[in-house]
């Protein structure tokens, strides 16, 4: 009698265990269809939040993108910082090339893991012993040197060289000597121009080169701008 009960319950313990197991890898799926993550606009420091569905196996996108301005003042954003607008002063205007304050989405993060345009997020928000934001302080402590630094990071920024910002930071938070700091900073950037040209010319890619060119020579008139210049006019 026991061995016909267990036959009898044998199925519906199968029908249990792969009922959850589909429920589960429904859930799993759909999880793994929801792509999310943050974008920020150098020029103006505009956080947004986006989203989509896709699959992910064929990668096929079922929904539109949607997006959110973050408030840094949010207390419940994962980017909390409070008055972080105010790092930048007012005078620390756009390049030549962003000039037109045409927006620019980098991506800062994807599905909690982090991108390139985080190294400026992580970098603003740096503060000092006093837990005070350091580049706030720094700008108004040293304003001829921040009228010189603020453009130029909006500069590596338009050519998309967010991993050469920690050294033109290092530049400006160690090097108190004005003539030294520019003298640094200008041979930093050119640095950073010339090594994105040359690799962007080996992987033909001429518009590049020549915007590479074209920031370059706000620092020094290398040859190399000027040749790329020539060769590939924007």
């Amino acid at each position: 009698m026991n061995k016909v009960k267990s036959q009898h319950r044998f199925p519906w313990r199968m029908m249990g265990i792969v009922t959850l197991a589909i429920c589960t890898s429904s859930l799993v799926y759909w999880f793994s269809c929801h792509v999310y993550g943050y974008e920020l606009d150098h020029h103006s420091l505009t956080l947004r939040h986006f989203s989509f569905y896709r699959d992910p196996f064929t990668n096929h996108q079922w929904t539109g993108i949607k997006h959110q301005t973050v408030s840094w003042d949010e207390p419940y954003s994962p980017f909390y910082r409070p008055n972080l607008v105010m790092v930048i002063p007012s005078y620390a205007v756009d390049s030549p090339l962003g000039s037109t304050k045409k927006e620019r989405w980098d991506l800062v993060s994807i599905n909690q893991q982090k991108a390139h345009a985080s190294i400026l997020v992580d970098l603003l928000c740096t503060r000092d012993a006093n837990y005070s934001f350091f580049w706030q302080q720094w700008s108004t402590k040293v304003p001829g040197q921040a009228k010189v630094f603020w453009p130029a990071m909006h500069d590596l920024c338009e050519l998309g060289l967010y991993d050469e910002l920690p050294h033109i930071f290092d530049i400006a938070a160690t090097c108190f000597e004005k003539d030294d700091f520019r003298e640094l900073l200008q041979a930093a950037m050119v640095e950073a121009c010339l090594r994105l040209g040359e690799r962007s010319e080996q992987l033909n890619e001429p518009q590049t080169v020549s915007l590479a060119a074209e920031v370059g020579l706000k620092y020094d008139s290398h040859p190399k701008f000027l040749s790329w210049l020539n060769r590939n006019p924007l």
